[in-house]
């Protein structure tokens, strides 16, 4: 019976619980203002990031016909790549990988395959709305500690209320519509708590990213514009803390200079964080690696590249926040570099990677 229990809160609970843990999550710890300051999380989708898409009509097709209709979808009649096709997919749901409760704990390859996920993207070619830049990724999570299903505490908790709220006695019957109203009713102190308790847990993710350039928008006529690969995470800080870090590794082409850019990136953040404040502070160092092909170019900084963000935000209510602070941001074109004094109000975006990286 635990066994089949379990069985259930791995199915039911990432659908349950994944709502309102994110929605918790959002107000424990969300993440900085984008304009201002370095990302320290793995792009949710990363195939959308090398070609700097901001699209929010996400396909996710949950089966293989599905997928090949989207797929199929994006391919006019002269079978030329359709130009807003975003799509992000887990192999596992397509190739009936059945991954036991216990694994999902305690094996660390069927951990990472489980939450693989593959994504694929096209954009306008800035500039040239003839051509279509195409992007493709993949993401995978080495280890989550804010991961529920993860903890064998909150499994059994969630087991004794499954049990709350199911028959009490043999000849009792409950229906579906009771049970679920049961568990949405007693589930919520048990989401709390946990999150609460794991808002800075430890994590870590990798992701790779690459593109192309399709030419007329035809798939015989496509040329490299780059790569990119991340490594991200973070570590408690006792239980008012959080030390994120970030490196990364891209080539990418820029369209100012009609050149490859090979760079590195390393960072580090400090949060200490409340359900009404953060305090944060991050630095990052990105050396230009083939600085030899832009000597001469007066338009690229090839210096070594230091940047810095520190400040504060309050929440002003669910999901927004006000931000001030200051930084010194920097751009590898001239022109775009300087101390700034930042201001004014952000969106909290909960990253689902928190949960299911």
């Amino acid at each position: 019976m635990k066994n089949y229990l379990t069985l259930v809160i791995l199915l039911f609970g990432n659908l349950a619980f994944s709502q309102n843990l994110e929605g918790i999550k959002e107000e424990e710890k969300t993440e900085k203002a984008e304009e201002i300051s370095t990302e320290f999380s793995i792009p949710a989708i990363p195939a959308l990031e090398l070609i700097s898409s901001d699209a929010t009509d996400i396909s996710r097709p949950s089966n293989i016909k599905k997928l090949a209709a989207s797929l199929y979808n994006g391919i006019d009649e002269n079978g030329n790549i359709k130009q807003g096709l975003a799509i992000e997919v887990m192999p596992t749901e397509y190739l009936q990988i059945n991954i036991a409760p216990d694994e999902y704990r305690n094996n660390r390859l069927k951990y990472i395959l489980y939450n693989t996920q593959l994504s694929l993207g096209t954009i306008a070619t800035s500039g040239d709305s003839t051509n279509t830049d195409l992007g493709w990724g993949i993401r995978f999570v080495i280890f989550d500690n804010s991961d529920p299903m993860t903890n064998q505490d909150f499994i059994n908790e969630f087991e004794d209320l499954m049990s709350d709220c199911g028959p009490q006695s043999p000849t009792e019957t409950v229906t579906d519509d009771e049970f679920k109203k049961c568990l949405k009713e007693k589930e919520k102190p048990i989401a709390d708590s946990f999150t609460k308790e794991k808002w800075n847990a430890s994590w870590m993710s990798i992701a790779y990213a690459g593109g192309t350039r399709l030419r007329g928008s035809e798939v015989s006529e496509g040329e490299s514009i780059g790569h990119q690969v991340w490594l991200s995470g973070g570590f408690p800080l006792k239980s008012w803390g959080q030390f994120s870090y970030l490196a990364k590794w891209s080539e990418e082409y820029n369209d100012e200079t009609a050149m490859m850019m090979k760079e590195l990136e390393f960072g580090g953040k400090f949060l200490i964080g409340s359900k009404s404040y953060n305090l944060f502070a991050e630095a990052s160092l990105k050396p230009l690696l083939n600085k030899d092909d832009f000597e001469s170019n007066v338009m690229v900084e090839t210096d070594d590249f230091f940047s810095w963000t520190a400040g504060i935000e309050f929440k002003v209510s669910n999901g927004i926040w006000a931000v001030a602070g200051v930084g010194e941001d920097v751009n590898r074109i001239v022109g775009s570099d300087g101390i700034q004094l930042l201001s004014g109000l952000r969106m909290g975006i909960s990253d689902k990677s928190r949960l299911k990286k």
